[in-house]
């Protein structure tokens, strides 16, 4: 009976873990903490197609630049 340790004894739970010799997948997905804090993507715009879409939305909003400014 040397070496013959039942698992119960040590926290074994075969019930719990699934059929012996069954594989279970785990996915590990890694990325730069900011990136996946804030679930970050990235975007199909070019650069030149960014700039556009910010100089517009700047001109309908007026009053965002003036808004620290104190006259």
């Amino acid at each position: 009976m040397k070496g013959n340790i039942d698992d119960s004894l040590i926290g074994g739970n075969a019930s719990a873990e699934g059929p012996e010799g069954e594989d279970t997948e785990s996915t590990v997905v890694s990325s730069v903490d900011i990136v996946m804090n804030h679930h970050l993507q990235e975007t199909s715009f070019t650069k030149e197609a960014y700039k556009k879409y910010i100089t517009d939305y700047m001109k309908s909003k007026p009053n965002l630049k003036n808004r620290n400014q104190k006259e």
